[in-house]
């Protein structure tokens, strides 16, 4: 039995209609978003699908940089190390190396927050949750920049994520995930 159309002479559509579509759609409850009616998708969905593309990004990124925090901190512990050792030539130790000791250990303690915050926000990126704490953590991901060895990574991640996270059809997917909806049934809202 086919279903009714919409035809406005009232003629039920041919089941053999060469012009129709192969592709099964999903269905998916009505009264899901604003002006949502069944049958039709939200959007184009172009943006929820580097939602899962900004969650892999963040966790590479988590991962440069909580290496070049425990870099940076082990430097700083071995300078320090070194500098309690007797020095070889008469006098005291350089003001200068304290310095070193301090930024070394200021720019390491900033990465790892900004790598853990960003490894957290990766994974619930993945999941289609967290999309605030994904937001914050860019921003705060931009503190990899006073280590210089993430921040061109940094900066481009924080600008494409802010793209997509902060996209309207995003934010109605990520709503929709919170209202209790699967990730899958989200992502075939969309597209």
């Amino acid at each position: 039995m086919t279903p009714p159309s919409n035809d406005p002479q009232g003629k039920p559509e041919p089941s053999d209609d060469p012009f129709r579509t192969s592709r099964p759609t999903k269905p998916y409850q009505s009264g899901v978003g604003p002006g949502h009616h069944p049958g039709k998708k939200l959007g184009s969905g172009k943006m929820v699908r580097q939602v899962w593309v900004i969650g892999i990004l963040m966790l590479l990124q988590a991962s440069l940089l909580l290496v070049a925090a425990l870099m940076l901190v082990a430097y700083a512990v071995l300078i320090h190390f070194t500098m309690q050792a007797p020095p070889a030539g008469p006098g005291p130790t350089p003001p200068e190396l304290w310095i070193v000791v301090a930024a070394a250990g200021v720019m390491g303690s900033l990465a790892l927050v900004a790598g853990c915050a960003q490894f957290v926000s990766g994974i619930a990126l993945l999941k289609m949750r967290g999309r605030k704490l994904g937001i914050v953590s860019l921003i705060v991901g931009l503190l990899a920049c006073c280590t210089f060895y993430c921040a061109p990574t940094a900066i481009g991640l924080t600008v494409y994520g802010l793209i997509v996270l902060l996209n309207p059809e995003t934010k109605l997917a990520f709503s929709l995930r919170a209202q209790g909806h699967s990730k899958e049934a989200v992502l075939n809202m969309f597209y």
